[in-house]
Parts: C-alpha cells; sequence; structure tokens
C-alpha cells in the first residue's frame, strides 16, 4: 500500500460527524473537538463530513455550529464549512448585493486569480447566482476600474513562457513609461491592454526592464499615475501573489485593531500552499511570522483555527 493509499484510509468522515455532534450537544461546547477537526482535515474532507452530519442528524453542521458557537470564531468556522470557489462566489455576491459596492472585495477577489480559476469562479457564480461575473462588475462599478475588471474576467492571458521575447518585454516597457510618466496624463487602455493580455513571466521580464531604464519599480509609477479603485485594482495584478498576500495580511493586522473581515476571508479562501508563501513573505518584511502576528491581534478559539490553518515555515 502506498503511502497516499494509507492516508486515505485514515479519513472516516462518520468518526468526525460523529465526534462535532458530541462536542456540541448539551451544555457547552468542546472548541478543541472542533478546532483540530477544522484544521486538520483538508477542505475536500470537509465537505464529506458536513454532509455525513446531516445525514445521521437531519439537520446542518452549519446550522449547529452557528448555534453553539459565537463571533469570529463562528465566522471562520462557517466559512471553512464551503468549498472555496464557492465560497469566493458568496463574497463576490455578498459585495455587491444592497446599497454601495465593496470594491476591495471585488479586486482582492479577482485580480490575483489565474485565468484558470477566473473561469472557473464565473461558472460557480453562474451556477450559484444565475449571472456571469461581468454581468456584476458591470452593474457595481465604472470608468477604467470596470474597463480593467472586464479585461481581467475576459481570461485572455497567454500561459506562463519558458523563454521570455526580451525585445517585446523592453518595449513594452518604453511604451508603459511613454504613455503614463513620459507625458502629460495616463493613456489608461494601454496600461489595461498590457497589464492583462500579457504572460505572468513576460511581465516580470517588462518591469524588470522599466526599472533598469527609469530607476524606480513600475508598481511605484502606478501609485504615481493611477488613483483610487483603478490603482488598487492594477497593483493587486501586477504583484506577485504570495507578495500580494502578505501585504493583505499586513493590511488586515496593522494599526489601531484588526480587520477581521479580511482576516477570515484570507484565512478561509487560501489554500495551504498560498497561506504558506504568504507566510514566508510576510517574516522575511516584518521579521516575525503570521503565527506571532496573529497571537498579538486575536484570542481564544477564534485566534486557536487561524494559527491551526497555516502552515509553519520549514
Amino acid at each position: 500500500m502506498t503511502k497516499d493509499a494509507n492516508k486515505s484510509t485514515k479519513f472516516d468522515a462518520k468518526h468526525d460527524a460523529e465526534a462535532l455532534h458530541k462536542a456540541m450537544k448539551g451544555l457547552g461546547t468542546d472548541d478543541k473537538v472542533l478546532i483540530d477537526i477544522f484544521t486538520t482535515r483538508p477542505r475536500k474532507h470537509i465537505q464529506v463530513i458536513k454532509k455525513e452530519f446531516k445525514d445521521l442528524y437531519k439537520k446542518s453542521l452549519e446550522d449547529w455550529i452557528k448555534g453553539d458557537t459565537s463571533g469570529n470564531f463562528e465566522r471562520i468556522l462557517v466559512d471553512l464549512l464551503e468549498e472555496r470557489t464557492e465560497l469566493k462566489a458568496q463574497y463576490l455576491h455578498k459585495a455587491c448585493k444592497g446599497l454601495g459596492t465593496d470594491e476591495a472585495v471585488l479586486i482582492q477577489t479577482l485580480c490575483p486569480l489565474s485565468d484558470a480559476e477566473i473561469k472557473k469562479l464565473d461558472a460557480t457564480y453562474q451556477r450559484l447566482y444565475k449571472q456571469d461575473l461581468k454581468a456584476l462588475v458591470k452593474s457595481e462599478i465604472s470608468g477604467d476600474f470596470l474597463h480593467l475588471m472586464e479585461e481581467i474576467l475576459k481570461a485572455n492571458r497567454p500561459p506562463r513562457e519558458e523563454h521570455v521575447d526580451d525585445a517585446k518585454a523592453k518595449a513594452d516597457a518604453e511604451k508603459l513609461y511613454k504613455e503614463g510618466e513620459g507625458k502629460m496624463g495616463t493613456n489608461e487602455a494601454v496600461f489595461i491592454e498590457i497589464l492583462t493580455h500579457r504572460s505572468r513571466t513576460h511581465l516580470q521580464q517588462v518591469f524588470r526592464h522599466y526599472e533598469q531604464k527609469h530607476h524606480h519599480t513600475f508598481e511605484k509609477a502606478i501609485r504615481k499615475e493611477t488613483s483610487g479603485d483603478f490603482r488598487e485594482a492594477l497593483l493587486a495584478t501586477i504583484q506577485p501573489e504570495a507578495e500580494y498576500h502578505a501585504e493583505l495580511f499586513d493590511l488586515a493586522m496593522k494599526g489601531a485593531g484588526t480587520n477581521d473581515d479580511l482576516l477570515v476571508r484570507l484565512m478561509s479562501t487560501l489554500t495551504k500552499s498560498q497561506l504558506k508563501a504568504a507566510n514566508e513573505v510576510y517574516t522575511k518584511r516584518h521579521q516575525k511570522t503570521l503565527h506571532a502576528a496573529i497571537k498579538s491581534e486575536t484570542s481564544g478559539s477564534y485566534q486557536k483555527v487561524l494559527l491551526g490553518l497555516i502552515p509553519s515555515i520549514v
């Protein structure tokens, strides 16, 4: 028997469902059992446990959790019950329903995604809400910000290239300068075209050429030449994924108070590998791990779930 096969035989959804039920029935709740199961089982296993629980007890695990927990502890557990792509779709829907729009959720959820992830999320959103993501953003935002988001949602970016055309990368870098810092006003359409229709590897070469010639990063140029949600979306689009996620963790925890909405969303939508990569970048930037930051910002069972979800840096 292979190691993987041996691992799979150890998973017992019925046992976990019964353990969760026992931990929550009667007076009081054994938080330790909930924390252990939700932080050590893969998301796909949680889905099976959820179904098994409903079959055994004729009431959803979500309802039990909502009845036996509260606050941020409840929020993170309820989020962890959902399949990740469905959870992202739910967050997008909540960000746009009712009066006003939470543009930060749109930007932070959509801009870092690969084309494959965008297509999967779009299909999931259509299945859940009978509307595609392009129609959703069109009903909520406008201007250059809308144009950028529409291009991102077309998912027309070429795949990563082993060998980048250096001459083309250099030409793109110069075009970005001429249509941005090199003139009065900014040609936003050129920024959008290049940043959404070039491969990630090509763009990294473009940014290297930009910095070599103009002695500062293209990120600095975006901050100088653009503003508002359009600027935030551009920055989310060009930054390497782990660096962007590390920045969002910093945003959630820096200064007075903690942005638990953002913290819960990051912890429940990012994969283990994404959390580990973000932890590595965060540690290098701040000389402390995400574990240390979370310990200083949170407490109780909520804190224990968050700490249990983040892989340690080896």
